[in-house]
């Protein structure tokens, strides 16, 4: 069983009602980078704190917890394993389906959200992965998931190969986190 400190940017508000009913909540989309879940950052306050000042300005706040989650409950997507085991089971999917390109079915409601993006190409994609991803934390018995992204704002090195990454722990079951032992931090630093 490993533990890891991970963070979540949220507002103050949301903060204490987490804390106060002991239970985190989500709003569903259905382009979430790694599906519906409960998104925290692994072991980087200062990615929580920016993510949280964007949305919530000068009400923001990040919730710090210990997660102890065990091997076979992670899976991690940045590893050349987990990478592969996602692969093979998309491809998996693909010859059952009979189809040799990753596509799902779009709802009518999946469709408005589509189109009302600001970019309807990024957001089908995203949609599409998360279903993927959905159906293999499913079949997998997954609790968690971790996966870096690029942080644009923040690569103004990528002339030297370097690029600022976030690396985000999105939690699948929630009763994993007892809000009753979330931390707040709010440094200025």
């Amino acid at each position: 069983m490993e533990e890891l400190p991970i963070y979540h940017g949220t507002s103050i508000k949301k903060a204490d009602k987490i804390i106060s009913e002991n239970k985190m909540h989500y709003n569903p989309k259905p382009d979430h980078w790694l599906g519906n879940g409960i998104y925290f950052f692994e072991n980087d306050y200062d990615a929580a704190k920016w993510w949280s000042k964007i949305h919530f300005h000068d009400n923001w706040i990040v919730l710090k917890y210990n997660l102890k989650i065990g091997e076979k409950e992670l899976i991690d997507l940045d590893t050349l394993h987990g990478s592969k085991k996602f692969k093979e089971f998309c491809k998996k999917v693909n010859v059952e389906m009979g189809k040799d390109e990753f596509k799902i079915k779009i709802s009518e409601k999946e469709n408005r959200y589509i189109n009302a993006s600001k970019n309807p190409k990024i957001c089908r994609q995203r949609i599409v992965t998360s279903a993927y991803l959905s159906a293999f934390y499913n079949l997998n018995h997954y609790k968690a998931c971790v996966k870096s992204f690029c942080i644009s704002a923040f690569n103004d090195l990528s002339i030297l190969h370097f690029e600022s990454r976030e690396r985000q722990m999105f939690i699948i079951d929630s009763s994993m986190i007892n809000c009753k032992n979330l931390k707040k931090i709010r440094n200025n630093v």
